[in-house]
């Protein structure tokens, strides 16, 4: 009777062992599959990372998705030119430089023609002058004529607050309106939307 028992034991065990392999295979495998997975997908630590890790310190830290520092926000801010704020900022620096020297150039040109003061003040507004003319080239706009439309309505406002500085002006309503006229002015074509090309005006 152990005989037929032995070989009905055997042939269980060689029916049933392709299944457990393979099962076993599997369930060996499975976790293979999942490590390198995880492994693709884990980020990849800095040289300070891979330091603390290899000393056993965890490195938050260092991973890609932390919180940038202040100074590479700062570093990005100042890469990034299409930033609207930074550019309308470095455009109104410099239409107010270009008025300032344009105005103080020939402010002084003419407190030395027609003022009588010393010889100087020309040259030195002269010198002011030639340094106005370099000021607009910087400008992020891109169309020479508008720019220096756009400035000559600003250059109205700044002319009449000049000479209530430094001339006692006594303004006017008509000043005033005039004033606020070109600014008006100013801030339309500016401001207005353009297709294509920036700057470019296809309507």
């Amino acid at each position: 009777h152990h005989v037929p028992a032995r070989r009905s034991a055997l042939l269980v065990v060689l029916s049933v062992s392709p299944v457990v392999g393979a099962l076993f295979t599997a369930s060996c495998a499975r976790p293979v599959i999942s490590a390198t997975a995880a492994n693709a997908q884990r980020p990849k630590l800095g040289v300070l990372g891979t330091v603390k890790r290899h000393t056993g310190v965890v490195a938050t830290a260092a991973e890609p998705h932390s919180t940038p520092s202040l100074l590479a926000k700062l570093i990005a801010l100042a890469k990034n030119n299409k930033s609207n704020a930074t550019t309308a900022a470095v455009i109104a620096v410099l239409f107010l430089l270009t008025g300032l020297a344009e105005i103080g150039g020939g402010w002084l040109v003419w407190q030395a023609v027609r003022e009588g003061k010393p010889w100087w003040w020309a040259l030195l507004g002269s010198l002011t002058l030639v340094v106005y003319g370099f000021i607009p080239t910087l400008q992020p706009l891109p169309d020479f004529g508008r720019l220096y439309a756009v400035y000559g309505g600003l250059f109205i406002a700044m002319s009449y607050i000049w000479g209530v500085r430094f001339d006692g002006l006594k303004t006017d309503r008509g000043d005033v309106i005039g004033s606020i006229v070109a600014l008006v002015g100013v801030g339309i074509a500016l401001l207005w939307p353009r297709g294509g090309r920036p700057g470019r005006c296809t309507e």
